[in-house]
């Protein structure tokens, strides 16, 4: 269901003046959006105040490889 409109971009590519460059910027920025709305919402669940240890975070973050560059 989130990306039904997803498939709307290639198809209407004979409408586009450079296809072959606008096709890719339509899917690449439909999934950014997509991403940040989400990480968005999910990073604005829980207010920032109950947020107890940063520390904890970072250490769980290590096992995707984003933890060594915050620290």
């Amino acid at each position: 269901m989130l990306f039904s409109g997803f498939s709307v971009i290639p198809t209407m590519a004979d409408e586009y003046h450079n296809p072959s460059r606008d096709v890719v910027i339509g899917m690449l920025s439909s999934i950014l959006i997509t991403v940040f709305i989400i990480l968005a919402f999910v990073i604005l669940i829980v207010p920032y105040f109950k947020v107890s240890n940063i520390k904890e975070f970072i250490h769980n973050s290590e096992s995707i490889q984003i933890g060594k560059k915050l620290c």
